[in-house]
């Protein structure tokens, strides 16, 4: 059977009819271009109800999981297109916008091409070309990727240690290795809504190793401005603390006195 183009990794847990919409988006597309993979942590209800509903158009996996990169590494492996892309429940793809990336991806190399995405809750469209300094203080959006099948056997997985910012981790990876081609497409990929683990969780992993990220990955140079960064934030936030301290300890006439 011929490789397609795509395949489509969705992970979900209790999303509801959310995946539905997710599904819908994709099925538009044409069906000779990709495969949907749901890799679902165990979920029950709904979520299992709409699975089922739509199970003659995509593969699926439901069992317990260690959060959302351990599905997305299931689904890698899972895989059989040449790209994969990885969509969240919620999130639609743009109607023919696989034809349109067909077009445009190269073939015989690991390639890490990417768009841009359309964030609904702050109306705002994310994307526009990206660098390696970049990854200092901001990531791609997920759903606007499309990797190479080939990178994840060159690169391995998504690193679980990073509960909420491991794709950060591989994007600066994948940025790093010069035998990855970078490619923007300069198209609107999908539409996401947002408040996803990272608008909700805190990843104290990644925030304690993105200084060695950014030394390995981005630069010696990227990484000395980084920790001068960090520095003068610590000491902002030190002196403006301390000066919360003495205002709290003054007596109240005092306070009065001073200018606000």
């Amino acid at each position: 059977m011929k490789r397609k183009p795509f395949s489509i990794v969705i992970p979900t847990y209790n999303c509801g009819r959310k995946l539905a919409n997710t599904l819908n988006s994709v099925l538009s597309q044409p069906r000779e271009l990709y495969e949907i993979i749901v890799v679902d942590g165990g979920s029950g209800g709904e979520t299992l109800s709409v699975i089922e509903e739509y199970s003659k158009d995509l593969r699926f996996v439901s069992e317990p999981d260690r959060g959302v990169y351990d599905a997305l590494n299931k689904g890698v492996g899972m895989s059989s297109g040449r790209h994969l892309l990885f969509l969240g429940a919620g999130d639609i793809l743009k109607g023919g916008v696989l034809e349109r990336v067909a077009e445009i991806l190269p073939e015989g190399e690991p390639s890490f091409a990417y768009g841009d995405a359309y964030l609904i809750r702050h109306n705002v469209r994310q994307g526009g070309t990206f660098g390696r300094k970049d990854f200092v203080g901001r990531n791609l959006c997920q759903q606007a990727i499309f990797y190479e099948r080939q990178i994840f056997d060159l690169l391995g997985g998504f690193d679980l240690k990073y509960k909420v910012y491991a794709d950060w981790a591989f994007n600066m990876k994948c940025f790093a290795d010069a035998r990855v081609r970078k490619l923007y497409l300069g198209l609107l990929v999908a539409d996401f809504e947002g408040w996803g683990i990272s608008d909700v969780q805190e990843d104290l992993a990644f925030k304690r190793d993105l200084p060695r990220l950014v030394r390995k990955h981005v630069g010696v140079d990227e990484y000395l401005r980084f920790r001068m960064y960090l520095a003068r934030v610590s000491f902002y936030t030190f002196r403006h603390k301390l000066a919360g301290s003495v205002r709290a300890a003054l007596p109240a006439s005092l306070l009065r006195r001073q200018r606000p």
